[in-house]
């Protein structure tokens, strides 16, 4: 593959930087000029955002659904963000097999004037990526770019890395690697001869391998960074594909708003009833949370941040009883169909909740699965209410 890398610089007042690669051919050194309009006609350009601009993290989250995720991002974010969260651009990745979603932060300010400085050049439409993300990567590595002029990319997963400039890099390189879980076995650098003699030193734990930038860029990694891209240029999707497409399926839309419209009227009055409940449901989650975390500032999504903080209790306060029924039972509490937890009681190893929901088949069905956990669900006792089912259940630890 072919194609061409403009590199945004951290500094304004720096100019873009431009590469060409190609499989077939060495790759040449960054270069100032820009190329001209036949040869950027010749493949696709990836545009690469400062890595030290960026927050990439990997977040847990007991959520689904896009929407959900939409709401809970930011503020899982927020202790990690200078600044309100309000002003960052968030990016959602696909969710891994192990539950890991991956997620872009990056200020709103800084995507606009990177898109400007693009617009200017001519390509305004290449996708904006993660700089590290677009270095080649291996399994048990970190790949380092270490250029002569301008910042340094690490990329140190599928999914993570960082950037910082030049000054800082051994000095935070070196504490990146102390805190690194798990640790890599080896270190693939691009870089000039005197760098790599001047790392030497501090690199002496760790297995080197250079690697030319024809080996570090590659379209494999730049076609998978653009699915954290800070927009959606690469998509092709723009006025004009989204005009074509109401244009060809203008009549079949028309029939099916005027069904929505119709069908709209039947159902008006329970959609009504359901955010009514829905309202009242969410603050009561909003005041049962604020009573056990008073320090909270802001509550956006209850369920998924008591989740959140009863894993940092349980990170900081060792195996306790109550918060290892609590984390047990939290997350498939939460899924179930209109649940809400009206109160518990915790006494001697045991834990009795007084729960909603509107489906009570799913709840009992829940006892399988917490078995597994080696945690026992039993209920005590179920009653109807305004079309929900209250039920009180005990939880309790398995020996």
């Amino acid at each position: 593959m072919t194609g061409w890398l403009v590199r945004l610089p951290a500094d304004d007042t720096a100019p873009l930087r431009w590469r060409r690669i190609d499989a077939n051919a060495a790759i040449p050194d960054w270069q100032v000029e820009p190329p001209d309009g036949a040869a950027l006609a010749s493949g696709p350009v990836w545009a690469l955002a400062p890595s030290s601009r960026l927050l990439l993290q990997t977040l847990r989250l007991p959520v689904r659904g896009r929407s959900a995720l939409a709401q809970a991002v930011p503020y899982a974010l927020e202790e990690s963000l200078p600044g309100d969260v309000e002003d960052y651009h968030f990016v959602i990745g696909p969710r891994q097999g192990d539950g890991g979603i991956p997620v872009l932060a990056a200020a709103r300010a800084d995507v606009a004037r990177w898109r400007t400085r693009l617009i200017q050049a001519g390509v305004g439409a290449a996708p904006l990526v993660p700089a590290c993300l677009a270095l080649s990567w291996e399994p048990g590595s970190w790949t380092v770019d270490l250029e002569p002029e301008g910042e340094v990319d690490v990329r140190t997963g599928p999914w993570s890395g960082w950037g910082c400039e030049r000054p800082v890099f051994a000095a935070l390189l070196r504490r990146m690697l102390a805190d690194a879980t798990p640790r890599p076995q080896r270190l693939r650098i691009v870089a000039e001869a005197a760098d790599l003699q001047a790392l030497a030193p501090l690199l002496a734990d760790w297995t080197l391998e250079t690697l030319s930038p024809t080996q570090a860029w590659d379209g494999q990694a730049l076609d998978a960074a653009t699915t954290l891209a800070l927009d959606d240029a690469s998509t092709g999707r723009g006025p004009m594909a989204l005009g074509d497409l109401l244009q060809r399926w203008r009549w079949p839309l028309a029939l099916l708003a005027l069904w929505g419209v119709l069908a709209g009227g039947f159902v008006g009055y329970r959609v009504h009833t359901l955010d009514r409940e829905r309202a009242q449901l969410a603050a009561q989650m909003e005041t049962l949370y604020r009573a056990n975390f008073p320090e909270a500032r802001r509550v956006v999504d209850p369920p998924a941040q008591m989740a959140q903080q009863l894993g940092r209790l349980r990170q900081s306060s060792g195996a306790d009883p109550l918060l290892r029924l609590l984390g047990a039972v939290s997350g498939p509490l939460t899924g179930l169909p209109g649940y809400a937890l009206d109160d518990f009681r915790y006494q001697d190893g045991v834990l009795e909740m007084a729960v909603r929901t509107a489906d009570l088949a799913a709840l009992e069905a829940l006892s399988a699965p917490l078995i597994e956990a080696r945690v026992r669900m039993s209920r005590l006792s179920a009653s109807a209410e305004n079309g929900a089912t209250r039920a009180r259940i005990r939880v309790e630890a398995l020996p």
